[in-house]
């Protein structure tokens, strides 16, 4: 059985849907890159046929709690890989003979190992917050990488180990990050491949020193961009904006920020977001997790929010935010949530020209 897990939808289409209550047509798999829909495309999917129920609200297997492996990179990075592992190695040469423009990373190695493992007990990949989690724990730059894995009956031989990853090397975009795993958990066989392209070039992550509060973030965004903004996050639902380091003098499409992190929380989560030029709105192009001082815990839990219910999916949510406010309930759900984004009322890093930026909210990874 081979999978092919494409990119998640984007947070801009899970705001509009929550706004809106859509009830009708599946927004599954959309993105928008240039503001809102048009008309055309809005009437077009409301002509699609609506998919079951249970696939429209699938987000993969919901855990309680996880354990990752480990080990970990030292820090988010796209390096190429350099470990022994005999698999990954050929993976590498194959790709050096084919000219492939494709770069087996540290961080998405770590980030194919962790989702194998997961599949391998579950027959499925985790739901988004787990793999915002992993993501943001192996230092993965690439937002919301793909997958392509496969359940065998048996262990594979080396030799279709590589045709599988060949074939999922076959139409990656140019300047991919890869990551492969093979292994046998729970008694299942596994092969998987995660891949992304980053949309930042990530220079240094300058972690808080004792008894400060406060982390430097300073890269590249990879395609243009109007405005961007950063955030981290501080405890279950609050959040500080990023400002331009002092001092220094950074035009898109570098930056150089500094977010305030919260010394009490175990981590921090970054979320960056950029808007391309005439855009209305922004699509995450980094989620970082930072030290603050602690061990990064490696065990994922899922963090359960006062006031709404502890299990149902994203309409059971809504829906309770919408009736503690005194507001009609919805209907019918069809977008798809991602968790690991947050995005806020903004103040700008650089002043767009011809737009401006919308004020969204959402929850955190």
């Amino acid at each position: 059985m081979t999978k092919l897990i494409p990119h998640r939808a984007s947070l801009s289409v899970f705001l509009a849907a929550l706004a809106g209550c859509a009830s009708r047509g599946t927004l599954q798999q959309a993105t928008i890159d240039r503001g809102y829909p048009s008309k055309g495309a809005l009437a077009d999917v409301l002509k699609a046929p609506l998919p079951p129920r249970e696939e429209a609200l699938h987000r993969g297997r919901s855990v309680e709690e996880w354990e990752l492996a480990g080990s970990f990179p030292d820090k988010a990075s796209s390096l190429p890989f350099r470990g022994d592992d005999p698999l990954a190695r050929a993976v590498t040469e194959r790709l050096a003979q084919q000219k492939k423009s494709v770069v087996l990373t540290e961080s998405m190695q770590c980030y194919a190992r962790e989702m194998g493992r997961f599949v391998a007990h579950y027959g499925q990949l985790p739901e988004d917050d787990l793999q915002a989690f992993a993501a943001g724990r192996c230092g993965v730059l690439p937002i919301a990488p793909s997958f392509l894995y496969s359940i065998p009956s048996a262990a594979l031989p080396t030799d279709a180990a590589l045709a599988f990853f060949e074939q999922a090397t076959t139409k990656l975009a140019a300047a991919s990050e890869l990551g492969v795993w093979m292994g046998r958990e729970a008694g299942r066989h596994v092969v998987l491949a995660a891949s992304g392209v980053p949309k930042v070039r990530l220079a240094s992550v300058d972690s808080p020193a004792e008894g400060d509060d406060v982390v430097r973030v300073r890269g590249t965004l990879l395609e243009p961009a109007a405005w961007l903004r950063a955030y981290t996050g501080e405890g279950s639902l609050g959040f500080h904006g990023c400002e331009p380091t002092r001092h220094t003098l950074s035009l898109l499409p570098d930056f150089d920020v500094t977010c305030k992190v919260a010394g009490e929380d175990p981590y921090a989560v970054l979320d960056m977001l950029a808007a391309a030029p005439q855009a209305l709105l922004g699509r995450q192009v980094l989620m970082l997790v930072i030290p603050t001082g602690h061990p990064a815990p490696s065990t994922f839990r899922r963090l359960p929010l006062h006031g709404l219910p502890a299990r149902g999916g994203p309409l059971e949510q809504f829906n309770a935010v919408r009736a503690s406010s005194g507001a009609s309930l919805c209907a019918t759900f069809r977008a798809r949530a991602r968790p690991r984004t947050r995005s806020f009322r903004t103040t700008s890093l650089r002043r767009p020209t011809r737009t401006r930026p919308a004020s969204t909210s959402s929850p955190s990874a």
